[in-house]
């Protein structure tokens, strides 16, 4: 994008192809650097059984989160154990669940970069929320789904990081830039969980606040963008000191 260009605040809420587009650039998320992600597939396709294990064990540390697979889920037609605390992690809906998440990391290391996988993206984001195009009503909070997505970076970043000639065989310097790489990557996916977690302009939740603003206050209507500052704005220090920590780390 050139410099200083006109962004349509409407676009990047209902354009999914727009939005990605701003945003990769604005990370600087290039060609190369998906190069660098789909050459960790061989380090990270055979732990990806051992990544999610390891997941499952983490969401079952937490009531709230094992909570999430004792309500009807997507896709999955058994019978559900509605008890959390006799729920098991050898239980259908884990092991479904399980192979979910598996064959989303998976994903994300062997897809191409096209249109066909910015959808999936996204609609991993979307799947977690109540929407009119889903048969279950489970809503898992985004606390939560953040928490998890942190958990599995850390997990992918770290296995990248601490690999070693032998079982990543490529440069030092085209492993720092994969980690790089994967982060930015992660943070696409972050912001495909946090486009169908935003309230929209027309919502009735959006619209029961700028009502409540003109009448004690006799402002203009707040848009997404001005309401959500704060947040865009952690948003992108929070890659800048990811992309900076982990060019620090490596020298």
């Amino acid at each position: 994008m050139a410099s200083n260009e006109v962004l349509d605040e409407n676009k990047l809420i209902d354009d999914l192809m727009y939005r990605v587009t701003y945003v990769t650039k604005f990370i600087e998320f290039t060609g190369e650097d998906h190069e660098r992600i789909l050459e960790l597939n061989e380090l990270l396709v055979p732990l990806v059984g051992p990544i999610t294990d390891a997941v499952y064990v983490k969401n079952f540390s937490y009531d709230i989160t094992k909570e999430s697979f004792t309500m009807k889920q997507e896709f999955f037609e058994d019978n559900i154990n509605a008890n959390v605390k006799t729920l098991k992690l050898d239980d259908p809906i884990i092991k479904f669940r399980k192979t979910m998440l598996s064959k989303y990391i998976k994903k994300l290391v062997t897809m191409p970069l096209d249109a066909k996988k910015i959808k999936y993206l996204d609609w991993v984001g979307e799947i977690h929320t109540d929407t009119k195009t889903k048969k279950s009503k489970i809503n898992v909070e985004y606390i939560h789904c953040n928490a998890l997505m942190g958990f599995v970076a850390g997990a992918l970043l770290n296995i990248v990081q601490t690999a070693t000639q032998e079982q990543l065989n490529i440069t030092p310097e085209k492993k720092r830039q994969a980690v790089v790489a994967l982060s930015k990557l992660l943070w696409v996916q972050n912001d495909l969980f946090v486009r169908h977690y935003i309230p929209r302009e027309d919502s009735e939740l959006m619209i029961a606040r700028n009502k409540r603003l003109l009448k004690k206050e006799r402002t203009p209507p707040l848009t997404v963008l001005k309401l959500f500052g704060s947040t865009l704005g952690t948003f992108v220090v929070g890659i800048a000191a990811t992309v900076g920590a982990l060019s620090f780390l490596s020298k």
